[in-house]
Formats: C-alpha cells, structure tokens, sequence
C-alpha cells in the first residue's frame, strides 16, 4: 500500500495444549518495527497499531502468503487488492 503502515497476519494451525489445534495469528508482511514477519501478532496492541494509522489485514487460516505475494500487498493500491481480502 502506499501508505506504508500496514500489518498483514495470517493464522497458522498449531498445537496449543490442552486445547488442541487452534490458530496462532502471525504477522506475515509489516512495515511496524515492533511487529515483524514470523512473529506472533498480538491483538492487545491491535487498537494501538490502528490509532498510529496502520492497516491491519488478518487472513483466515490456510496456506502462508509468499513473499511476492506480501510484497504485493504492500505495494499495491487498495482497489487492487480489496477483491482478494
């Protein structure tokens, strides 16, 4: 995107004991220097991240985005991509 503040998280299946599978939501593409790619996206400082005037995109479980296609997201214009969210 142009604005160059945005967070993209995509949950991840994992295995949290003793609850079993669940998905853990892990930033994929971040122009945020306290939320970078493989780590886990903490929605306590979602409200925070949106008030500093980022967009936060959180894709449902599934196969991780590549890293052309998280460049895409970052770069592209919000017209571009909104079909695909």
């Amino acid at each position: 995107m142009k604005s160059e503040k945005v967070i993209v998280a995509q949950y991840i299946e994992d295995w949290v004991p003793p609850y079993g599978p669940k998905g853990i939501p892990v930033v994929i593409a971040s122009t945020h220097p306290r939320y970078q790619p493989g780590k886990r996206f903490d929605y306590g400082f979602l409200r925070v991240a949106l008030t500093q005037g980022y967009a936060v995109i959180i894709l449902p479980t599934g196969k991780p985005m590549t890293e052309t296609e998280a460049e895409i997201y970052k770069t592209a214009e919000p017209e571009d991509i909104s079909p695909h969210i």
